[in-house]
């Protein structure tokens, strides 16, 4: 393997593990239904192929229980199903290439719904997962990266030993900084917001955005998994995901301004140095939408081609300084135990704002929560009337309404109107 730039990695002593988060999710807010079967067959397909192409590359897959149904041929109005991306994840997951996170069966953001629902959102994935891929995953991805201090307590009750964590959430609150509204502590410009600025603005607050993002990079030092304690002392491990890495690697894979591959393996590969033997833990270049590769997304208009990817996952495999590895192998089969010193995490997201302003604060967002919410309320006080399947298929419409695709970030009218269809749906019934 040659070396990038300057550096020469060979020699270094492998202790951080690198790894890959891709996230799937089907009902994706700027995409309409109608593309379901393109984003499957441009995206999810090539990217599963490439990773499993690379045998050296190991990496962690997350789809929501509902698309796990939508590729199961569960729902055919929607879509008739997709096999072969179920065998591809069963090969990566049976040859331990792939590792299955858990997550919301709605997609929804969690602290968002009532605690009783949060449970039954949590617990239907696995149920869903169990049936359709015959597993029980150990780890969780908070979608939207929402976490609250009641969900480690609620991981632990489905049997969770690990938890992925937004790494500006964990740093706000080894800070103390656990009050946004207080003008005397304020918290530094998360740099989702800075790009969101950027994106929109000129020469200046690019340079700011560009430079902050430099900053970052070159701050990242900390990939042991903490200890996560939530309520009633239960503790999980924490992973954390820095969005940093997540808009580096695609302003690299997009070849935007000066960036490209070649930018992006050797600040990998640089990052790596600066930490091995020193350390160890686990490391996420990538955790983001699956979808950028082949289809595009919310930020990243035009697709990324999924060739490009392989060709980093191979320059990587290739790479004897760089050990793959999921988070399973790292975190092992327990979580943390009462002498490991924990962490207490905060509420809130990876919006732009770490809050949950941008699933709620806009009027028809406002609207929407509140008939969802009410929904809710009917169906706790009524579901002992109904019969297990009329209950189940009302629990899925009313979980369907809190999806958090229908709220942000900017999704379409039919997204929107597909939640509040879900909550009506359910009133409707039960009134």
């Amino acid at each position: 393997m040659e070396s990038i730039g300057c550096w020469n990695y060979i020699s270094v002593v492998r202790n951080i593990k690198v790894s890959l988060l891709f996230h799937a999710n089907l009902l994706y807010a700027e995409f309409p239904f109608s593309r379901i079967a393109d984003i499957v067959s441009s995206s999810y397909i090539p990217v599963l192929r490439a990773v499993l192409s690379v045998p050296e590359v190991k990496a962690v897959f997350n789809f929501s229980g509902f698309s796990l149904e939508l590729l199961a041929g569960e729902h055919p109005e929607y879509f008739p199903g997709s096999p072969e991306v179920l065998d591809l994840l069963r090969q990566g997951i049976a040859s331990k290439r792939i590792e299955l996170a858990g997550t919301s069966w709605a997609h929804a953001v969690l602290p968002l719904l009532p605690l009783w629902l949060m449970e039954e959102d949590i617990n239907l994935f696995q149920k869903t997962v169990r049936r359709v891929l015959g597993i029980t995953p150990s780890g969780f991805f908070p979608p939207e990266l929402a976490v609250s201090p009641l969900l480690p307590e609620l991981l632990r009750n489905e049997g969770y030993v690990w938890s992925f964590v937004d790494s500006d959430l964990v740093d706000f609150s080894k800070r103390h900084a656990l009050n946004t509204a207080n003008e005397f502590d304020v918290n530094p410009m998360p740099l989702t917001k800075l790009s969101a600025r950027a994106s929109r603005g000129g020469i200046w607050e690019k340079f700011r955005f560009l430079r902050m993002l430099t900053k970052l990079i070159a701050e990242t030092r900390e990939f042991h998994p903490l200890s996560w304690e939530g309520t009633g002392g239960n503790r999980i491990w924490g992973i954390k995901l820095e969005s940093a890495w997540i808009t580096l690697t695609l302003l690299c894979l997009s070849r935007m301004l000066f960036f490209g591959e070649k930018q992006l393996l050797h600040a990998i590969h640089k990052s790596l140095a600066h930490v091995q033997g020193k350390t160890d833990g686990l490391f996420f270049p990538y955790s983001s939408d699956i979808e950028f590769y082949g289809v595009g997304g919310n930020t990243i208009k035009t697709a990324i081609p999924v060739s490009r990817l392989k060709d980093v996952l191979v320059r990587l495999g290739e790479d004897e300084a760089v050990s793959f590895a999921l988070p399973s192998d790292v975190c092992g089969k327990f979580p943390p135990d009462k002498n490991t010193e924990s962490c207490y995490i905060k509420a809130g997201s990876w919006s732009s704002d770490r809050n949950f302003d941008l699933w709620q604060s806009d009027p028809d967002n406002y609207s929407l929560g509140s008939a969802s919410l009410e929904a809710a309320s009917l169906f706790l006080q009524k579901r002992g009337k109904l019969d297990k399947e009329q209950e189940q298929l009302l629990l899925k419409d009313l979980l369907l309404a809190f999806n958090s695709d229908g709220r942000g970030w900017t999704p379409l009218p039919e997204h929107r109107l597909f939640c509040y269809n879900k909550a009506m749906a359910v009133r409707r019934t039960l009134k």
